[in-house]
């Protein structure tokens, strides 16, 4: 899906047309359903809508062993013309009680509506990115698989990472970004993380916390608690609780009912659901 996702971007590169994250996203979903329609369901709620980006996506994975993960994502698309992801510190302007208009920026809301649910899904941006050849330089750090640029036409890229780009002069160039970025194979393809009879989800899991969750660690939380001191930022008990994330057992009442086939309503600030079942 990648490489499709790479190879889309480059044709409307050739002829100067910028295509939508929502129609990226779309055919991505449909080629996923149609190689596994057995084992990813996924259902589009289109009443949920956040101002032109539109809400949140969550994935939800779901292993032989019974145990479940989910994902808080906020996809976005390159912006062809200037290889920036425009649309990466999105945010609308709010009056406070003194009148004054403030900022809230999409990725704190993110953040927020992650952790603040039971159980806590892991915040996450899915980057729809592509760049014409030598343009950008790549750290590979995949044991797996050789070095391809067009395994991050679909890139991932941690929530709090994207804050600090935010507190560090709003930075959304693909050049300056792209070393935190991992393609999306790496949740569920590496094989550095998976031991004897592992699941799916001890698999993602393992993986997060070694890699993204490490790589948050190195600047991001130490920045958002200095940030917090100011009245600024994500509050430390949010934080604790992306440390302390674990697998559950217990997924929300609309993905079990998603995958029973049942209709359930879920929260209005949530676009999609899409579950993938190991079994």
């Amino acid at each position: 899906m990648a490489f499709r996702t790479w190879d889309v971007l480059q044709k409307g590169r050739g002829v100067d047309y910028q295509i939508g994250e929502e129609t990226i996203t779309d055919f991505n979903v449909l080629e996923l359903k149609t190689r596994h329609s057995g084992k990813i369901f996924t259902k589009t709620f289109t009443k949920a809508k956040e101002g032109k980006t539109g809400a949140d996506w969550e994935w939800w994975f779901r292993d032989k062993n019974g145990l479940w993960l989910g994902f808080r994502v906020q996809a976005k698309i390159i912006e062809l013309e200037s290889s920036k992801f425009a649309h990466l510190h999105y945010y609308t302007k709010k009056k406070g009680a003194n009148g004054n208009s403030f900022r809230v920026y999409q990725s704190d809301k993110l953040v927020e509506r992650a952790l603040n649910n039971s159980p806590k899904r892991i915040p996450l941006y899915c980057l729809y990115a592509q760049w014409p050849n030598n343009s950008v330089r790549i750290n590979w750090r995949c044991g797996t698989f050789g070095p391809t640029p067009e395994s991050f036409g679909c890139s991932i890229l941690s929530a709090f990472k994207v804050i600090n780009f935010r507190n560090q002069n709003e930075t959304n160039k693909l050049s300056e970004i792209i070393n935190d970025l991992s393609p999306w194979h790496c949740l569920v393809c590496c094989q550095g993380y998976s031991y004897n009879n592992d699941g799916l989800v001890t698999k993602i899991y393992n993986y997060w916390r070694n890699v993204i969750l490490e790589r948050d660690k190195d600047e991001v939380f130490s920045n958002q608690i200095d940030k917090e001191s100011e009245g600024d930022g994500i509050s430390s008990e949010l934080i604790e609780a992306y440390n302390n994330i674990e697998p559950t057992r217990n997924p929300p009442s609309y993905v079990i009912g998603l995958l029973n086939n049942e209709l359930e309503e879920p929260p209005t600030d949530l676009n999609r659901v899409t579950i993938f079942s190991e079994e």
